[in-house]
């Protein structure tokens, strides 16, 4: 694994042990970031993190700050150790549970990553904590990562505005629709 673009490009990642988490591939990043083009996204949150692959790509590609969320303690030391080597902009790592950050925290973030394990409805949950507590900012994006054959459930609030598969992984984003 390794930073794919920007001022980290080819910058090698540490990557969990074990199973707990799934490695994104780096032509799902690719997509991923290249549809986000240009990249002017401030704030980002990356929940459910692993590795903080997503999350250290956007600030190579130019965020100012993340926030890193993730529960499982293996995948947490792997990225601190990841973001200690990387980034020099500001990072929050956050060892907790994810729907219990998004309950608590009253941050706003331009961009949110999420990739939670596939095909345990955690994205359409995420989501539903998202719009609730309205943590995207105005003119944010969300981008979902699950299995292509996922269904993801959108709240009302948000319009799907791409959707791509790439291999097994579907990559979708949200924005604000007008019918909040």
């Amino acid at each position: 694994m390794r930073i794919i673009s920007g001022k980290y490009r080819r910058r090698k990642l540490t990557q969990p042990q074990g199973d707990t988490t799934r490695p994104v591939k780096d032509r799902v990043k690719e997509s991923l970031f290249n549809s986000l083009h240009p990249f002017a996204y401030a704030r980002v949150l990356d929940l459910f993190a692993g590795s903080g692959a997503l999350g250290l790509e956007a600030l190579s590609r130019g965020a100012h700050s993340a926030t890193f969320v993730e529960q499982d303690r293996d995948a947490y030391n792997t990225l601190t150790t990841n973001t200690k080597a990387i980034a020099e902009e500001p990072v929050n790592l956050v060892q907790e549970d994810a729907f219990a950050f998004l309950k608590t925290t009253s941050e706003g973030f331009d961009l949110i990553l999420l990739d939670p394990p596939y095909g345990r409805k955690l994205a359409t949950h995420a989501l539903e904590h998202i719009v609730n507590r309205r943590l995207l900012n105005e003119d944010g994006r969300i981008v979902v990562l699950c299995g292509k054959d996922e269904r993801i459930d959108v709240p009302d609030g948000l319009a799907l505005v791409k959707a791509r598969d790439v291999g097994i992984t579907r990559i979708s984003q949200y924005e604000w629709s007008d019918e909040r």
